[in-house]
């Protein structure tokens, strides 16, 4: 994940974080199907990733995942 995606992401649950609470004030409980929405999207962002990791290190011996996972480890 590049740090650019790293800072969407924060930025999109911090905001989740500050502003439903005072959407929810405004708007009533549709506010939360709206955020129920958005968060089965990056779930689905989630595993699409999983995906690609998973198929990656699927053919590699015990010594290059290890050092596959470490590398993607510090990465994140």
């Amino acid at each position: 994940m590049t740090m650019r995606t790293y800072m969407q992401f924060t930025t999109m649950v911090y905001r989740y974080c500050t502003e439903t609470y005072q959407l929810q004030l405004c708007a009533g409980a549709n506010v939360m199907d709206h955020v129920q929405e958005d968060l089965i999207s990056i779930r689905g962002i989630i595993a699409v990733k999983v995906d690609t990791v998973t198929r990656s290190c699927s053919d590699m011996d015990r010594q290059e995942l290890l050092k596959f996972l470490n590398t993607e480890w510090e990465l994140f």
